[in-house]
């Protein structure tokens, strides 16, 4: 599965082709004025880059937000342009999860290590909106996933799981520390020991308003502040859209299999008869018509030639609070 993915909600632009969520292909382009003038020569750079065109793309995804209000619009428009013209799936992605799929990505050894020996880890991306307010929400990594898990990191001989464990927060970033210490008590987390958490941390919101990470130190939780992580990047896009997609793919496959056993019932015999007599057609449907014993082929076969994955259906800007473009005075 091919993924281009495009990341123009902050002032680093990200595009990324990824093959399925291993093998991939990016650029980063980061000055800081201008730079989504050259999101399309961007896009051709890395198609070039990995031997691919446009029409080799099987998935395309984009960050929605929270973000750089203008770039986040283009970013959206490009990549649901390219969707349209080329008729593939688009799948948004909100840049806290694409955060919280860096930070464990990143660090995952030691979050590993954390989680065998039975120990809580939260990751806590956190976003600058502007109006000195940060944005944010809490996710946990464990190693038992279920139908909420949003992602799935294989590391050595764990599956590591990521679950959003509390609702979207806007903060004012001086109150962030007191603010946080109060969500962390309240928050349905799932604290497996009496030992507190370990908090893995990162976003433009610790690089934008450098007091933050001091601040929540006076919390009483082992913070772990990752520097690698405070701008998105496409790659961890892809990565989220194709754990969507994979999900996707086995409930439409899973959807098709009882769709098929409850109509073997009543097809068994006539199927059976069709091939004793050698026949390669079999009456079926309304009367009058015929369908190939080809078409008995498994859902993903059938549908080589258009995709059977649906996407988004609505990808628009994530917004924290109403936008008014126009104020009357």
């Amino acid at each position: 599965m091919q993924i281009l993915g495009i990341d123009s909600s902050t002032k680093n632009l990200s595009i990324a082709l990824s093959e399925d969520d291993v093998k991939y292909f990016g650029t980063n382009f980061s000055k800081e004025t201008g730079f989504m003038v050259n999101i399309i020569s961007c896009i051709d750079n890395v198609l070039k880059k990995a031997g691919r065109s446009i029409s080799d793309v099987d998935v395309f995804s984009v960050n929605i937000g929270p973000g750089d209000f203008t770039g986040t619009r283009i970013g959206i428009s490009v990549a649901k342009t390219l969707a349209l013209v080329t008729e593939k799936p688009l799948y948004g992605i909100k840049a806290l999860d694409v955060c919280a799929v860096q930070l464990l990505v990143n660090s995952a050894a030691r979050i590993n290590r954390l989680l065998q020996k039975k120990e809580s880890v939260l990751l806590l991306p956190v976003f600058d909106v502007k109006r000195n307010e940060v944005f944010f929400s809490i996710y946990e990594a464990s190693l038992a996933g279920d139908s909420n898990s949003f992602f799935m990191y294989p590391f050595r001989e764990n599956n590591i799981f990521i679950n959003r464990v509390s609702g979207d927060h806007l903060i004012d970033c001086e109150s962030f520390d007191n603010e946080l210490g109060k969500i962390l008590l309240s928050e349905p987390i799932i604290v497996t020991v009496e030992k507190k958490p370990s908090v893995f941390v990162s976003g433009t919101g610790f690089l934008n308003y450098k007091h933050l990470f001091n601040d929540i130190k006076k919390i009483n939780y082992g913070f772990y502040l990752d520097r690698k992580a405070f701008y998105p990047d496409a790659r961890f896009l892809n990565k989220c859209t194709y754990f969507r997609a994979v999900n996707e793919i086995k409930k439409q496959d899973e959807s098709a299999v009882a769709q098929n056993i409850q109509n073997s019932k009543s097809k068994a015999a006539q199927t059976l008869k069709t091939i004793q007599a050698g026949q390669t057609e079999w009456a079926g449907g309304q009367s009058g018509q015929t369908r190939s014993i080809e078409g008995l082929k498994p859902l993903r076969e059938r549908e080589s030639e258009k995709s059977i994955l649906a996407g988004d259906k609505n990808v628009v800007p994530l917004y924290v609070r109403d936008f008014i473009p126009f104020s009357k005075k």
